[in-house]
């Protein structure tokens, strides 16, 4: 059992009197919604509501007359929305996963072979402090001039900018 509601659109003056009224559906989908009209409501637009889709009626005062007990009938027949496959959704999933990893594997950052037989960053250059002459990874060494040798961040990073590897 369902409920059918009148509602009206925005403009439409003469269907106010009869918004909010509502009836429920029997077991069939059959409902009745009894309303009183004068000639001022002919041509008036209500909206029935039933499941969250809305339908426009006309009041038609001659088609009401004309029918043996001054009645419309207006058959109202629901769109149904289904969900998407399951099928669908497990493909497009499956597509932004592999999308995913092409572009992680195309923006890989670059490793090279240091010739001990394992693959090591080029980030881990070796480098001579010049303070103390020791040596350290290049990306170590302005943290290594701050901390150890307590020389101003500033400095330190001009320091680490200008500091060549031992290939060089």
């Amino acid at each position: 059992m369902e409920e059918v509601r009148i509602e009206c659109s925005e403009f439409e003056y003469d269907c106010h009197t009869f918004e909010g009224i509502f009836s429920e559906t029997n077991r069939n989908g059959i409902y009745e919604i009894e309303i009183e009209l004068d000639d001022s409501y002919d041509g008036a637009e209500l909206t029935l509501t039933l499941l969250g889709e809305s339908f426009p009626h006309i009041i038609d005062l001659n088609a009401s007359r004309s029918s043996p007990s001054n009645t419309v009938i207006q058959d109202i027949e629901l769109e149904q929305k289904s969900p998407p496959s399951p099928v669908f959704t497990g493909f497009a999933c499956a597509s932004i996963v592999f999308i995913l990893a092409f572009f992680a594997a195309l923006f890989r950052p670059n490793y090279a072979d240091n010739g001990k037989g394992f693959r090591q960053s080029l980030s881990s250059e070796i480098v001579t402090c010049p303070v103390c002459e020791g040596k350290l990874e290049k990306h170590l060494l302005i943290r290594h001039l701050i901390v150890e040798h307590e020389v101003f961040p500033d400095e330190a990073a001009k320091i680490g900018s200008l500091a060549k590897t031992e290939e060089e």
